[in-house]
């Protein structure tokens, strides 16, 4: 059964997708005259623009007082493994395990959230306060010269605990960069060095799994968008372009009906973890994007593979608006609010016959979570870097 929001005829967009490749093969002839002469972290909205759009809802900041939260106790290596009992689903919680999980990654959540929140908060206010951005950079500063999360994990999820880490590092920065006092980034500042051997560890460790589950699942798409937001700041081609091999795998993975046959294999956990799946997915696109001069392999991400990611994105808004029993899920995830902040996104690539009830499908979102779509994940605050103020239908 098809609603209002099913792939409807799909002929116009294959159109528009054969003319942006036609654009690829011949972008490649200027690529030298272009006026970016750098990867890009792909926002819609940069700091500057974004702050003068959002400023009448933010004035309030403009005088608030700051202070610069407590540094972190940096933490050098992961001890806890999965929170999953060992069934062939991997879909049911032991409790002690997870216990054990929640205590440890605390410190990380905490250090994540501080760099999100107060980069999006440098951004947000409406006149320039450097003394935000310098205490994120204070932050950084403190856990790079730890040499944090470079440690030998105890089990798997550690590495990715630590492209999570790399993910909330380069878009918090990517935020900051341009403020005054902020130091520069590449490989041999004490910041840069750090955020290359996070990504370096990333991709050795998935170089050690390479023909597992994991390197074709959720997993491989959040470290790839952790290690393609770091790329693109330190202007570092090969850890791009393995990002962007992360979202080809993922787009490979989308069956015709939009399913990720991994993620189904979770049971009655399959529904959230396509939601959980489809967000890097969406993330990496974008970046792509931006920085389609430096792709390896140029490719519009909405286009390939018969529109796998247009498929998936769709199947998702589908079950949520669904009100009957789910034809291809056990069970229901709710999309609450960080888990939609990705629509924002995808909103802009949205094929023309699908925009209408996608806009309103983000409005009701917007109007749902306080008019924030955010994602400590994703990048903090995903209306102010993606969206448009004036958005209606």
């Amino acid at each position: 059964m098809q609603n209002s929001l099913s792939l409807a005829p799909a002929r116009v967009r294959k159109i528009k997708t054969s003319l942006f490749t036609a654009l690829l093969a011949v972008s490649g002839t200027f690529a030298s005259a272009l006026v970016s002469a750098e990867m890009l972290p792909g926002y819609v909205n940069d700091t500057y623009n974004a702050r003068h759009i959002w400023q009448k809802d933010n004035q309030s900041l403009s005088n608030k007082s700051f202070t610069c939260p407590d540094l972190i106790e940096p933490l050098h290596q992961f001890e806890s493994g999965s929170i999953y009992l060992d069934t062939p689903c991997r879909c049911e919680i032991d409790p002690v395990k997870q216990a054990i999980y929640e205590a440890e990654k605390k410190a990380l959540d905490d250090f994540n959230k501080v760099l999100i929140s107060n980069s999006d908060r440098y951004v947000a206010t409406p006149i320039e306060r450097e003394e935000i951005a310098q205490c994120v950079v204070e932050h950084l500063e403190h856990w790079a010269n730890a040499d944090a999360m470079l440690g030998d994990h105890a089990e798997n999820l550690g590495y990715h605990k630590s492209a999570d880490l790399l993910g909330a590092v380069a878009s918090s920065f990517a935020k900051i960069r341009n403020a005054e006092g902020t130091p520069l980034l590449d490989e041999n500042s004490s910041i840069g060095y750090w955020m290359t051997q996070l990504g370096d560890t990333v991709i050795e460790y998935y170089d050690s799994i390479e023909g597992s589950k994991t390197s074709r699942n959720n997993h491989r798409y959040w470290d790839g968008f952790s290690v393609g937001r770091s790329a693109v700041l330190l202007q570092n081609q090969a850890q791009f372009g393995w990002a962007m091999e992360g979202l080809k795998i993922g787009l490979n993975e989308v069956e015709a009906d939009g399913t990720l046959p991994l993620e189904m294999a979770r049971g009655s956990k399959a529904h959230q973890y396509h939601i959980y799946a489809l967000q890097p997915l969406i993330g990496l696109a974008e970046l792509s994007i931006a920085n389609l001069e430096y792709m390896p392999d140029p490719f519009y991400p909405y286009g390939y593979n018969d529109e796998a990611l247009v498929r998936l994105a769709q199947l998702m808004i589908e079950e949520q608006l669904r009100t009957e029993p789910s034809e291809i899920f056990l069970k229901k995830d709710e999309m609450v609010c960080y888990k939609a902040a990705w629509a924002e996104i995808y909103l802009r690539r949205t094929p023309l016959d699908l925009k209408h009830d996608v806009t309103d499908f983000v409005l009701n979102k917007r109007a749902e979570c306080n008019n924030t779509l955010y994602s400590t994940g994703m990048g903090g605050n995903m209306l102010m870097l993606y969206g448009s103020r004036n958005l209606s239908l």
